[in-house]
């Protein structure tokens, strides 16, 4: 089983893509796709706009094709947004050893992002994106939030899915005694808001969008 990394690149962040995404990508990672959709855009951080949606939309139809060429790997997707700042290929490898889904911790509202996220490509995850495809069908494109209704409907499926643990960082760290203890993290460890032995960190998140 290996990974393989997926992202889309639009005219808005070629620049981010270029500068900070793929230079820093671990070099464990040896297999990367990178997919150019310029003939839509979105302003980076524009989240909720009808752009955004729409390449949200063509980001579950690129990851429903991955899942069946891919079946017996794990494909990890990235938005561009993401800088790697260590090596974590056999950590997430082996994490997915026992799940089927994993995501980053969108932490303000204890749902899943989807900016950051791994699937084990197999029949049982195929057939559930196949259920978000046939929501897609649905509700037009441009009406759908797919982090919304991943997180509503993978609740009630067989999916094995979770959290991956902080150092898989979204959004800046809201340092409490609830979050201490939810994430066995204290202060001390913690350097401008980001876990200091964090692996990447999504910083459209951490800017604020």
């Amino acid at each position: 089983m290996k990974i393989k990394i997926f992202t889309i690149v639009t005219e808005s962040y070629k620049e981010i893509f270029n500068e900070f995404f793929i230079n820093r990508v671990p070099k464990s990672f040896d297999n990367i796709s990178v997919n150019y959709l310029l003939n839509d855009d979105a302003t980076p951080g524009n989240v909720g706009s009808t752009e955004f949606k729409l390449i949200s939309f063509y980001k579950m139809k690129l990851i429903h094709h991955s899942i069946k060429s891919n079946m017996g790997d794990v494909i990890l997707f990235c938005d561009t947004d993401i800088v790697f700042l260590s090596d974590f290929y056999s950590d997430l490898l082996g994490r997915m050893t026992d799940h089927d889904m994993l995501f980053q911790d969108n932490l303000y509202d204890n749902g899943y992002n989807l900016g950051f996220f791994t699937i084990k490509c197999s029949e049982k995850t195929l057939k559930f994106w196949e259920l978000i495809m046939a929501n897609y069908n649905e509700n037009h494109k441009i009406d759908f939030n797919e982090q919304q209704v991943i997180n509503k409907l993978i609740h009630d499926t067989d999916i094995i899915h979770g959290y991956l643990p902080i150092e898989y960082y979204c959004n800046p760290l809201p340092i409490d005694i609830k979050n201490e203890s939810r994430y066995g993290y204290s202060i001390e460890n913690i350097v401008d808001g980001i876990p200091n032995n964090a692996y990447l960190c999504h910083c459209t998140s951490v800017d604020g969008g």
